[in-house]
């Protein structure tokens, strides 16, 4: 499949956050990290957050470096039509261009701040607003947004690696 924007990145990992991502899994526990393509001509950028019990921000890191070392892999097609993709790419220039924080808290309440499944979810929800948050799991009586449930979100399928030449957009 080729990356194009709006398309969701899910990755395994071994630290410690994702260590807790996926303790939180409703069925997968593979998956750690999540990500959003972000496509600008030929360059591919994973937009996400980068996190640590300290803090964190948003980034947007080259396909190939998001990538690096993890265990697994997972593109997630999410079937945006082309105007669908530009909203969302408009939204995450918005969020990287204002440095958006990392949630150390996972509180969906407060958008000021996420987490990289909220990230996702929100990037999506912007331009689809049948994404519900009524149905996600809870746990202390707050919502949140487990990075498996993105899986849900469209079509699954292979990544390109690293080395790969990503084709362009028809």
């Amino acid at each position: 499949m080729t990356p194009v924007t709006g398309d969701i990145v899910l990755r395994a990992g071994n630290g410690a956050w994702a260590f807790l991502a996926r303790r939180f899994s409703e069925s997968d526990p593979r998956w750690s990290h999540a990500g959003v393509i972000l496509r600008e001509g030929e360059t591919v950028r994973v937009v996400h957050m980068d996190g640590s019990p300290a803090g964190g921000e948003i980034r947007a890191d080259s396909l190939e470096a998001f990538s690096e070392g993890p265990q697994a892999m997972q593109l997630v097609r999410t079937g945006l039509d082309a105007a669908q993709r530009r909203r969302v790419g408009d939204w995450l220039a918005g969020q990287l261009a204002r440095g958006t924080p990392f949630d150390t808290q996972f509180r969906l309440e407060d958008d000021s701040a996420l987490y990289c499944s909220e990230l996702v979810w929100r990037a999506l929800e912007h331009v689809d607003p049948a994404l519900d948050q009524a149905d996600l799991p809870r746990m202390a009586g707050r919502s949140y947004i487990p990075v498996d449930r993105l899986l849900q979100l469209g079509d699954a399928g292979p990544v390109p690696g690293p080395g790969v030449p990503v084709p362009a957009v028809q």
